[in-house]
C-alpha cells in the first residue's frame, strides 16, 4: 500500500522492499532538490527579485545502505606472547694423520716414530632467542543509512528586462553575458555544485511573458504520481 498527498508526495509505503527502497530514494530526491531550489531563491531574490527567475533542479541520490568495516593496529601497544630459545654446543677434535712410514724406520736399528701427529680442538655456542609480540588491534564497523548526492541538473532562466534594467539601456550583449555568467557562479556557491560529479548548471537570460509572473507552476497530477510510485 502506498499513501500519496494531494500533491503526489509519499506519506507512507508498504512493506515490499522494493518499493520501500524506491519510494525512500524518490523521497530523499524530492527533498534534496526543494532544498536546492530554496538556497538558489535565497541567493538571487534580492538581487533580481522573487519574480525576474526561475529554477529548475534534478538531484540524483544513491541511498544504499553501506556497511564499513576497519581494522586499526596500534604497534606502540604490543605485548609481549612468548619467547624461544635455543641454545647450540658444539665440540670437535681433529688428528692429523701419523708420518709416513720411510725406508730408515723399517731398519732395525731405528727406533720406530710415533704414529699420532698434533691434535686440534675447537668449540662453537651459539644462542638463538625468538620473541614473539602481540599486537592491539581494533575492529570498527560501520553502516550508514544515509544518502549520496551522485549528479544535479541545474535550470536557470532570468528575466532579460531585469539584467537591462540593471545595466542599464545601453547594456551590451557582452554585459549581459558577463552578468549572466556572474549569476551562474551564485548559483553554483548556492548549490554546492561539484563538477567532478558530472554536475551540470545552465543560466540563460530570456524574455519572460507578462502575466505569468507569481503563477505557481502546475505540479503533477495525482495520476501520475501514483504510477511514478507504483511503475505503472
Amino acid at each position: 500500500v502506498t499513501v500519496l498527498d494531494s500533491n503526489g508526495n509519499l506519506l507512507a509505503a508498504g512493506d515490499d522492499p522494493s518499493n520501500t527502497s524506491a519510494a525512500r530514494t524518490l523521497g530523499v530526491e524530492q527533498t534534496v532538490e526543494a532544498q536546492i531550489g530554496d538556497n538558489i531563491r535565497r541567493a538571487l531574490t534580492p538581487y533580481l527579485g522573487p519574480d525576474n527567475f526561475r529554477a529548475s533542479v534534478k538531484a540524483d541520490v544513491n541511498t544504499d545502505t553501506r556497511q564499513t568495516e576497519e581494522t586499526i593496529f596500534d604497534p606502540e601497544s604490543r605485548v609481549e606472547r612468548s619467547v624461544q630459545s635455543v641454545r647450540t654446543n658444539e665440540n670437535s677434535n681433529q688428528k692429523q694423520a701419523s708420518t709416513p712410514t720411510s725406508v730408515e724406520q723399517n731398519l732395525p736399528e731405528t727406533q720406530a716414530a710415533s704414529t699420532e701427529g698434533p691434535q686440534s680442538t675447537s668449540q662453537n655456542d651459539r644462542k638463538e632467542e625468538i620473541t614473539n609480540y602481540e599486537i592491539n588491534s581494533k575492529k570498527i564497523a560501520t553502516v550508514s543509512n544515509g544518502y549520496t548526492v551522485t549528479k544535479m541538473s541545474i535550470a536557470v532562466v532570468v528575466n532579460q528586462q531585469r539584467l537591462a534594467t540593471i545595466l542599464g539601456k545601453d547594456a551590451t550583449p557582452e554585459q549581459i553575458a558577463k552578468r549572466v555568467a556572474d549569476i551562474q557562479k551564485m548559483v553554483a556557491s548556492a548549490t554546492g555544485f561539484d563538477d567532478k560529479r558530472g554536475d551540470v548548471i545552465d543560466v540563460s537570460a530570456v524574455e519572460f511573458i507578462d502575466g505569468l509572473d507569481g503563477e505557481p507552476i502546475e505540479q503533477p497530477g495525482i495520476m501520475a504520481s501514483i504510477g511514478t510510485y507504483t511503475g505503472t
